[in-house]
């Protein structure tokens, strides 16, 4: 036990983990609001601005609170200057500039929209705005941003990068951003064995017949022809969430767990409209169980099979230059 609560200890302290991951969420977590904020940049007024008055007895009735001062819903020319800045600030956050600063005006906007209009909210918002607040306290910009680039560049190194107090609050954030995707894979696989369409193969069929969702119906219709696919899809959804868990205790089937379930959560966004946020969520959250050495691993992998093919590319091409040469 003591063994178990050192490991702990230093796993904690030591160093900050998923670093990949997490600059990947920010981008990924960018990207997914980006899909909501520019499709909607025309109706905007009539969801979340001055014209969506219609939305306030209701929200009243279930004791909504407005976040006036970021999105009013007083003023046109307001809204609209607040909506043009929640998208800039998001350009921003994907590209990794000031993160620390952008992240919980990130957070702000987010909460200001969503409560100038919770009837337009998923279960893809609510897991946004709970793991932001988690997420102002990590390091999001280690990878792939502004921020990083500019450390490069002027040869410096974050100060706080190896202080035991600053890697314990990330890996702290780490795991409560992972304990509520564990959360939402439980729930969502027991709700699931308690009924009998997904027990029986055929609880992916009825996710694609719902008509109010489907964006390419052919497509849906084309996919559900096939009952072999309905059956191995709707039972590999119930393993991957029923047995999250142990997928991720166990190293080597992790990825192949997080694999599985990106590919569910591609063909949500695919094949059901106006989930492309929900699935994107999902997608950045699964993508923390990956630590830095496996992505390492990953890259390795890829990079082999990429100077294979041109090794291979490289023979093909000096065989054609003798022949070509013998003639």
């Amino acid at each position: 036990m003591t063994s178990l609560i050192d490991k702990f200890g230093n796993w904690l302290l030591e160093s900050k983990h998923s670093l990949i991951s997490f600059s990947l969420l920010r981008i990924i977590y960018g990207i997914g609001m980006l899909t909501v904020l520019l499709p909607s940049m025309g109706d905007r007024s009539i969801l979340w601005g001055p014209a969506s008055w219609w939305v306030d007895p209701e929200a009243k009735r279930r004791g909504y609170w407005t976040f006036d001062t970021l999105l009013t819903k007083s003023d046109e020319l307001l809204f609209s200057i607040g909506y043009m800045a929640f998208i800039a600030i998001v350009l921003i956050f994907i590209a990794g500039w000031k993160t620390k600063y952008i992240t919980p005006l990130f957070l702000l906007f987010l909460v200001a929209l969503q409560s100038n209009n919770p009837y337009l909210t998923n279960g893809g918002d609510t897991l946004t705005r709970i793991t932001l607040l988690f997420l102002v306290f990590a390091n999001l910009n280690e990878h792939f941003s502004v921020d990083s680039w500019l450390r490069r560049r002027k040869g410096k190194t974050v100060k706080c990068k190896n202080k035991p107090a600053w890697n314990a609050v990330h890996n702290i954030v780490l795991l409560l951003c992972m304990a509520q995707i564990v959360i939402v894979y439980v729930i969502s696989s027991y709700l699931k064995v308690v009924g009998d369409n997904w027990l029986d193969g055929t609880g992916f069929y009825y996710a694609l017949n719902l008509e109010s969702y489907q964006i390419y119906p052919g497509l849906n219709e084309l996919i559900w022809q096939s009952s072999l696919f309905i059956k191995i899809s709707s039972w590999m959804t119930l393993i991957a969430q029923g047995g999250f868990i142990i997928f991720i205790l166990l190293r080597k089937l992790r990825p192949w767990a997080v694999a599985v379930l990106f590919t569910m959560h591609m063909g949500i966004a695919l094949l059901l409209a106006g989930l492309w946020q929900f699935s994107l969520v999902m997608i950045a959250l699964d993508l923390l169980f990956i630590s830095n050495k496996e992505w390492a691993t990953i890259a390795g992998f890829v990079n082999k099979k990429i100077l294979k093919k041109r090794s291979i590319e490289d023979e093909l091409f000096e065989e054609k230059e003798l022949v070509a040469a013998g003639r």
